[in-house]
C-alpha cells in the first residue's frame, strides 16, 4: 500500500526505512521503536496538509529536488493564486554505490533522477529546476565534464528548463 501513496508522501524513502529493514532477505522481523515511530510519521504524512493539486498545464511547473545520505526526492508544484501547491512527491533509497558518492554528485543524481521521473509531467512544458546546492550551477557551466557528472543537470536544458 504505501508503494502506491508514496508519491503523496515527502520524502517517503527516507521515511520508510526503519520499515524496509524488516523486509530484507534473512532480515529478523522485531518490531521496535525506530519501526513504529516510521509507521506513524507515514501514517500521520498521508492524513495532513500540504493537500496535493491536480496539475494545471497552462502554468509553469517547479521541481525541486534534494539528497541525502541515504535517499533522494524531489516535488513537482506550481504556483496558484492562493500561493504554491505540490503536485507530486518521488524518492528513493539510495544503493550502496550511490551512497559513496560526493555530495555534488548525490545532488546532481537528485535532479536528474527527479526530472526523469517525473517526464509525465514535464515533457513539452516549461519547469523551474531548483536546487539547495550551489554548485550545480557551476557544473552546468562546464564544458567538458567527465565521471559520473558528465550526465548532468544541462543534459536537461533542452528549452523546458531553466
Amino acid at each position: 500500500m504505501l508503494g502506491w501513496y508514496a508519491r503523496f508522501i515527502p520524502n517517503d524513502a527516507e521515511m520508510k526505512l526503519p520499515l524496509l529493514k524488516l523486509t530484507k532477505k534473512n532480515a529478523e522481523w522485531i518490531w521496535a521503536d525506530e519501526q513504529q515511530q516510521a509507521f506513524e510519521a507515514l501514517k500521520k504524512a498521508l492524513t495532513e496538509a500540504p493537500v496535493l493539486r491536480r496539475p494545471d498545464f497552462a502554468r509553469p511547473f517547479i521541481v525541486q529536488c534534494d539528497a541525502s545520505a541515504l535517499a533522494i526526492g524531489g516535488v513537482l508544484s506550481q504556483v496558484f493564486d492562493d500561493g504554491e501547491h505540490p503536485i507530486v512527491y518521488v524518492s528513493r533509497v539510495l544503493t550502496s554505490a550511490e551512497r559513496n558518492y560526493t555530495t555534488s554528485e548525490k545532488e546532481c543524481l537528485a535532479l536528474l533522477w527527479t526530472i526523469r521521473k517525473l517526464r509525465p509531467y514535464l515533457e513539452g512544458y516549461k519547469f523551474i529546476a531548483v536546487t539547495d546546492h550551489s554548485a550545480l550551477q557551476y557544473l552546468r557551466n562546464l564544458k567538458d565534464p567527465t565521471g559520473r557528472l558528465a550526465d548532468g543537470p544541462w543534459r536537461c536544458n533542452n528549452g523546458s528548463s531553466r
